[in-house]
This record gives structure tokens, C-alpha cells and sequence, in this order.
């Protein structure tokens, strides 16, 4: 018995049988807790060097067992209860208060795991429903969010709609969990083009589940801080929809009000979250044309996320309010600190997410266009392939925004005098820009037809 975990190397009352992999007895968990295991206990499992790959690796083949369906029904649900209550209690929770990945290194280290246990349950779900769906509505959710803060949308839409169908049968109308992944599969689809209809009712499921829950659990007494949070978040997924279908009035006026519940509050993690809620009233009012307001609201947004811990997922934020400022200052004439911002955001965005997130070729896009009109062409090039690289990629394609690349691309070699690269990069984006739009670019200027693809892409 080391710490919290028994190791053995065959069979006990209370272990599954001892399976097999290349000739060697693979360890079996007794308890469920995390493992703490002393270093001489590789010993115990034979010609294992690593004690933390043979760890990850029986329990990899516990899933792996079940789909390929060499356990019987019996075996198969008593195997897929043990590994779901094992990876539940190790993957980390959503936070209560909105941090959408809490602990960044442990979701690393078991998504394939939980994905896994995912692909099992498919093969066989008329077997395994039953087996604690809440438990397993909570992890595929829970997963569904790092990946999705990843970028790996197809991924995590899967587990986000396996999540719904789990929390439909087994929580109550009003439960605020089941409200989380109608949450995730509606950000999901606030990411991936054409699908904006659909993300709005899946917000608005979320929202409605949350202003029940409100009613029947708290009619006659005051939201608790938490549950108050999680409301207003609510409002401002709604209203993120609202604002890329074009009612800002809407928009302004969602956000306005999440943001004036979470100021109510001045506690522990909160500034974080009204720094967010600054950051999307500033962005309604960019859209707006009111440039000065919007700069404030940014401002004021990062003061406060510079003052908090810095995390991996706070430096996202914090990259993504970076480039914030970076454009509204770029709006404005600023365009020496515009520059600043956004190499200060490809900064964070390197250290927090990588260069090739959604957001940071967004960033790298404004960054190279800013650098283009002051001459600096081959930095530019480089920054505009780099986002071309990220909205190409067959499995998450950006058709609008790879066309307003391709367009400043064209501009780009038209001033580099580069004829053929020029046609070539100009040829793609009005091949992008009819396969969106149905008609032909309209005539003008290269800048006002580069704010003409601009139009068509989103900044949330």
C-alpha cells in the first residue's frame, strides 16, 4: 500500500482480473483517489521504468478493453463504472465562478482517457446509461470545456451533446449542471462558422434552466454568490450571440446587466470575471463607433486582469484583452502602441494557448495589416501566413477569415511587386468571398474591400 493506492501484480478480491499487455501483469486500482506513489514502488510492477506511464497505461487499457468489446455485459458495465468514478474524481471540476480550466496540465494528462471512456460508451450506450449518467454528464462536459478552449471544436461538440443526453436523464428541469452543456456545445458554436442560429438556442436553453433554478430553488431568499455568477454569465452568452447577429442593442444591454450583478461582488476571483464583462461591453461599444468608451471599458478591464495570478488560462484573457486595445487604438490613429499591444498579445498567446489558436492568428492577422501600411512587408508576410496557416486547416476551417488574409496578402505582394503571388492571393479570397456570400465582391478601393471581409468575420 502506497499513499492512496493499492499496486498488484495479479489478482485480489475487490480487482478486476488481471489483464495482460506484452507479457507483463498491469497494475490494478483499489482505491479511486489520485495516485501519490513512492519511487520504489516501481518495483512492484516488474520492468516498468516510468511508475507514471504504467499508471496512465492500465487504465488506458481498462477503456480500451471495453471498446473493443472483449468484456462481457457484466464485466463491461462494472469496468466502465470503475473507470468513469476514477477519471471523474481525477479531472478537474468547472469552476463555479467561470475559470474555464482550472487545472491545465492534469486535463492534459487524462483528455485522451476521457475520450476514450467516450468511444466506449458510444459503441455500447443501451449498456451503459445507467451507469451514473450525472457522473458522466459532469466529466464529458467538464472535458468538452478544455478542449474546447483548444480549439478542438468537432471534438469537443461530440462530448458536449453526449453530456446533454446524459443530463437530460438523470438531473431535474431547473438543476444548474444541466445547464453547462447546453453552455459549451453553444460556445462551440458561437466558434464555428453558419452555425450562429444554432448556438443562440442552446444559450438560451442554458439561460432559462438558470432564471428556473433561480425561481423554484431561491424564491424567497437571495441568489448565493456562485449561482448569482454563473446567471450572469448566462446574460453574456446571450448576448455575445446577439451581437454577431447584429442587435447590439440587445447586446449592449445583456451585458450591461451581467456586468452589474458580478460588480455586487468584490471577493476572491471576481475581479476576474468583471474584467471579462468589461471586455464585452467594450466590445458592443467598438461596434458602435464609440472608440473612446470602448478604450475605457478595455482599460479598466485590464487593470484589473494585470492584478490577478497569472495562469495559463488568465494569460488568454489577458492576450485576448492585449489585442483589444491593440485594435481600438488602431481605430483610433495610435498606431505606434497599437503595434505594441499586439506583439504583447502574440506574446501571451505563445506562452498560454500557442501561436496557432484561433485567437492568435486573429491578433496576428491585425498585427501584419498594421505592420503592411508602415512598410515593415516582410514581417507582415510572415504574421499573415502564420494566420492563413491556422484558418486553412481542413479540420476547422475559417473560410471568412482565410479570405480576409488572402486579401491582405494580395495587397501585401501588390506592393512587394510580386505579380504572381498578388493574383494568386487575389484570385482565393474572391473565390472564398463568392462560395460565402453567393455574389461577386463589390467594386472599390483594396481598403475598403478589406473592410468588406472584414465584415464578414466575428471578434468574439
Amino acid at each position: 500500500l502506497y499513499d492512496n493506492a493499492w499496486i498488484f501484480n495479479g489478482s485480489f478480491p475487490g480487482f478486476l482480473p488481471a489483464e495482460r499487455d506484452c507479457g507483463r501483469n498491469l497494475i490494478q486500482y483499489y482505491k479511486l483517489e489520485p495516485l501519490a506513489i513512492q519511487d520504489d514502488a516501481a518495483k512492484c510492477v516488474g520492468n516498468f521504468v516510468d511508475i507514471l506511464k504504467v499508471a496512465t497505461l492500465s487504465m488506458h487499457r481498462l477503456v480500451q478493453q471495453s471498446a473493443l468489446r472483449a468484456l462481457s455485459d457484466a464485466d463491461l458495465v462494472n469496468s466502465f463504472g470503475i473507470a468513469l468514478r476514477l477519471l471523474y474524481n481525477i479531472y478537474p471540476r468547472q469552476s463555479p465562478l467561470g475559470e474555464p480550466i482550472p487545472d491545465w496540465p492534469t486535463c492534459s494528462k487524462y483528455t485522451n482517457h476521457v475520450r476514450a471512456l467516450h468511444e466506449a460508451f458510444q459503441l455500447r450506450s443501451h449498456l451503459l446509461t445507467p451507469v451514473d449518467p450525472k457522473r458522466f454528464s459532469e466529466l464529458l462536459c467538464d472535458c468538452g470545456v478544455f478542449l474546447w478552449a483548444q480549439g478542438q471544436y468537432t471534438q469537443s461538440e461530440e462530448l458536449a451533446k453526449t453530456s446533454i443526453q446524459m443530463a437530460i436523464h438523470s438531473m431535474t428541469e431547473y438543476d444548474p449542471l444541466r445547464a453547462q452543456p447546453y453552455t459549451l456545445l453553444g460556445c462551440i458554436y458561437i466558434r464555428i462558422e453558419g452555425r450562429i442560429n444554432e448556438a443562440l438556442d442552446c444559450l438560451e436553453v442554458a439561460l432559462q434552466i438558470r432564471l428556473r433554478h433561480r425561481e423554484i430553488a431561491y424564491r424567497d431568499s437571495t441568489l448565493p454568490m456562485e449561482d448569482d455568477i454563473q446567471l450572469s454569465n448566462s446574460f453574456s452568452n446571450v448576448a455575445v450571440v446577439k451581437k454577431q447577429m447584429g442587435d447590439l442593442t440587445a447586446a449592449a444591454s445583456l451585458h450591461e446587466k451581467a456586468l452589474s450583478i458580478k460588480l455586487k461582488y468584490s471577493v476572491g476571483k471576481i475581479p476576474f470575471l468583471i474584467a471579462l464583462s468589461y471586455d464585452n461591453v467594450g466590445r458592443v461599444r467598438e461596434q458602435q463607433g464609440d472608440l473612446q468608451e470602448a478604450l475605457d471599458y478595455f482599460s479598466q478591464g485590464y487593470k484589473l486582469l494585470s492584478n490577478h495570478p497569472i495562469e495559463v488560462h488568465t494569460q488568454h484573457r489577458m492576450a485576448q484583452f492585449t489585442g483589444s486595445l491593440g485594435r481600438v487604438l488602431a481605430k483610433l490613429g495610435e498606431t505606434e502602441q497599437a503595434q505594441e499591444r499586439f506583439w504583447e498579445a502574440l506574446r501571451l498567446y505563445e506562452k498560454s494557448v500557442g501561436v496557432f489558436h484561433t485567437d492568435a492568428a486573429l491578433a496576428a492577422y491585425h498585427l501584419g495589416s498594421l505592420l503592411m501600411k508602415s512598410s515593415q512587408l516582410e514581417d507582415a508576410r510572415l504574421l499573415f501566413e502564420q494566420a492563413k496557416s491556422v484558418f486553412s486547416r481542413p479540420l476547422q476551417p475559417s473560410p471568412a477569415k482565410l479570405a480576409a488574409v488572402e486579401h491582405r496578402l494580395y495587397m501585401l505582394y501588390q506592393l512587394k511587386g510580386d505579380v504572381k503571388l498578388a493574383n494568386e492571393a487575389r484570385s482565393s479570397s474572391l473565390q472564398l468571398w463568392y462560395k460565402i456570400t453567393g455574389y461577386d465582391l463589390p467594386e472599390g478601393t483594396l481598403d475598403d474591400m478589406a473592410l468588406n471581409f472584414e465584415a464578414l468575420n466575428r471578434t468574439d
